[in-house]
């Protein structure tokens, strides 16, 4: 991302991404100037420097903004590739996080979701991450 910074327009100014707080939003772009691939290692750490509640973090999470893993600090950019159209949807496969994230998949949209056995088990099992990510 460091290399290859932009933005879609459309995206962040959509009504989906103006449902979000100021802070959220700020945030947000903050984590892709971080992202490598889609990933973020440091959230909290980003979170911290800004002097964010964590809810802000959460936020993103319920509005499928961002993905969280159990026991894994790092998160995913679910629009990262929207932002960066240049760069190959399979380059996340490269990252040192791949390993943990083989139900990650883009769609034809460029937005990545989890693969899951049952939507509303991924439902349940984003929220408990997210609050053990915060503890």
């Amino acid at each position: 991302m460091k290399n290859h910074s932009l933005f879609a327009y459309d995206f962040l100014f959509s009504d989906n991404f103006s449902k979000l707080s100021e802070q959220a939003r700020l945030y947000y772009i903050k984590l892709m100037f971080y992202a490598d691939n889609g990933f973020v290692s440091n959230p909290k750490g980003i979170l911290d420097s800004l002097g964010y509640d964590k809810s802000v973090l959460i936020e993103l999470k319920n509005n499928g903004d961002i993905l969280a893993k159990p026991n894994r600090d790092e998160i995913f950019i679910t629009a990262f590739f929207v932002h960066n159209k240049g760069i190959n949807v399979s380059s996340w496969k490269s990252s040192i996080f791949a390993i943990y994230w083989k139900d990650l998949w883009i769609k034809s949209n460029r937005v990545a979701t989890v693969k899951a056995k049952n939507k509303e088990e991924f439902q349940d099992n984003e929220e408990d991450i997210v609050k053990e990510m915060l503890s």
